[in-house]
């Protein structure tokens, strides 16, 4: 008799469960792993906003910014320590609004992903900081830049998964990837190609980075450049097609 109760009970709550679920589906976002709240950019209905540097504005620190996809016209300011996810990084597009970096990260502790980068004019991404994440991000469309991403006094970051392609026709200086003075940096799996003005990843006054597993394509100069700076670790990386050394080092 208590096995069948015990049975009968374990049904009831099961199917209460399953009806609420029906009622109240459940949104799972990929928000990182931060511990605070959830803000969103793009949806519908209370507590959404439209601009994605509204939301930054108003956010604290290690709560989660998730953007629906859409093409978003705003140069950003990351200045508190949170996490700012995109929907698909294809269609979720940071379209830069005027000739300055598309997205500047000051604050440490800092993880971006998913999104498209465009219309790079200076530079697509410029980090200041320490301990940040930047994942699979796309920069595309883009003339005459400085840099896809350019990280100044910056440590201990990943960037990861990330794709620098249709940027620079007629570009005069810019890279892919700047490190200046910028060390203990993890730069892994990323695909850098179509590029015509400059080196593929530029070290200057920095030490103790790890390449892996990148490919770097079309350089117009070197693949690699490393001028001033010590301890590097290069690992399973493919360099093809430059007009100058696979790697420079001076």
């Amino acid at each position: 008799m208590k096995y069948f109760l015990i049975k009968k009970i374990l049904i009831n709550t099961l199917a209460v469960l399953l009806v609420g679920a029906s009622i109240f589906p459940i949104t799972i976002v990929d928000a990182s792993n931060g511990n605070g709240n959830t803000l969103y950019v793009g949806g519908t209905g209370p507590g959404n906003y439209t601009g994605i540097q509204d939301a930054i504005d108003s956010s604290s620190t290690n709560d989660n910014i998730f953007v629906y996809s859409g093409t978003y016209y705003e140069n950003l300011v990351i200045d508190k320590e949170i996490n700012l996810i995109g929907e698909d990084k294809y269609t979720t597009i940071i379209d830069s609004y005027d000739f300055s970096e598309v997205v500047t990260i000051s604050a440490n502790n800092v993880t971006i992903r998913n999104f498209t980068v465009a219309d790079i004019t200076s530079k697509g991404m410029y980090v200041t900081s320490d301990n940040n994440v930047i994942d699979n991000i796309i920069f595309a469309d883009s003339d005459d830049i400085d840099c896809a991403l350019h990280l100044s006094d910056s440590s201990n970051n990943k960037i990861s998964n990330n794709t620098v392609g249709q940027v620079g026709y007629g570009g005069l200086q810019g890279v892919y990837m700047l490190f200046e003075r910028s060390s203990y940096n993890i730069i892994e799996n990323n695909h850098m190609s179509g590029y015509t003005g400059g080196n593929g990843i530029d070290f200057v006054d920095s030490g103790n980075n790890d390449i892996v597993c990148n490919i770097l394509e079309d350089s117009w100069n070197i693949g690699i450049s490393v001028v001033e700076s010590s301890y590097h670790n290069f690992t399973n990386n493919i360099i093809r097609d430059c007009n100058g050394a696979g790697i420079g080092i001076e």
